[in-house]
């Protein structure tokens, strides 16, 4: 392990202990998969475009929510 590895260890506070290459070379080579993070938030980025109307992007907007099964039609409350 080169000194520049070594000090990156040490000062996380992992201890890293003198081997010899072929040591080194036997150790088994462990990779573990990392699992996306789980982000349970749905994100819509919309940007208005220049020259139009309100009505228009509040039509997109909510067009883009529902696509991503972010807004969901209210149920008239059965009397």
């Amino acid at each position: 392990m080169d000194e520049k590895r070594k000090a990156r260890f040490e000062a996380m506070g992992i201890k890293v202990q003198p081997m010899t290459q072929e040591e080194a070379d036997a150790l088994p080579i462990l990779i573990h998969p990392v699992p996306p993070p789980k982000n349970s938030k749905k994100e819509v980025f919309m940007m208005r475009a220049e020259g139009q109307s309100w009505e228009d992007y509040k039509k997109v907007i909510i067009e883009a929510l529902r696509a991503k099964g972010m807004l969901t039609e209210k149920k008239p409350e059965q009397e």
